[in-house]
């Protein structure tokens, strides 16, 4: 099949079944944590399902049965999937700032939290978003990973940002103007390379809208 049909197939709460079929044969199968080393489990038992092409990362992560939350990473900069979230279409990935994706949400204006994680050769940036009833409780997620296409980023305003949450006030815009001035700067200047849609609502929900959790999950079927 073609994968952008492929893509355009993925949604919330599709089966496992149904994934398999549209999908293959997965990469790999993980239960999240069964190995006792995240720092946060989550609060109900979670299979990631991971496809992989030379062009796109699928990871999709299952409780119940269902699918609770994904995440699509383009490998390949001519490879630009639209991305997707309640139904609408943000624009292609790889080719558009974060800003620039959130200002397709208006009025929806959702809330959001980010996070940056820096080792000596990869950089990781996750920005999850709360949807709630008026995004039909379906949270955003817009992420750039060391595994994805080279989409540009700009180190300086990561590490800023990774450095201003680490000050008096945490993750909190509201309680450090430093990160809040730190959210402005990286969403104006990275492209994502991916993008994910999770179920918000119940405790899985809470559990993603912390972007350090996402990123575990993203961490999944890299080579670090």
């Amino acid at each position: 099949m073609d994968p952008y049909a492929e893509l355009a197939a993925l949604d919330l709460d599709i089966r496992l079944a149904y994934f398999e079929e549209t999908f293959g044969v997965a990469k790999s199968a993980v239960d999240v944590c069964a190995d006792g080393e995240c720092l946060s489990p989550p609060p109900v038992p979670a299979q990631l399902v991971i496809h992989e092409t030379d062009d796109v990362m699928v990871r999709a992560l299952f409780a119940d049965d269902a699918l609770a939350a994904y995440t699509v990473t383009t490998k390949d900069e001519s490879f630009t999937p639209p991305v997707r979230w309640i139904g609408m279409d943000l624009g292609p990935l790889g080719t558009l700032t974060t800003q620039e994706l959130l200002d397709e949400v208006e009025p929806v204006a959702p809330d959001g939290v980010a996070s940056v994680r820096h080792g000596m050769v990869w950089l990781a940036y996750v920005d999850v978003f709360v949807g709630g009833a008026p995004a039909d409780y379906r949270g955003l997620v817009l992420a750039w990973t060391f595994d994805g296409a080279p989409t540009p980023i700009d180190t300086e305003v990561a590490d800023g940002l990774m450095f201003a949450g680490d000050g008096p006030g945490g993750h909190d815009p509201l309680a450090n103007a430093e990160y809040a001035k730190g959210l402005v700067a990286i969403r104006g200047t990275t492209v994502p390379n991916t993008y994910g849609e999770y179920r918000d609502d119940g405790p899985l929900a809470q559990w993603l809208h912390d972007p350090e959790n996402v990123h575990g999950l993203l961490f999944e079927g890299s080579e670090y």
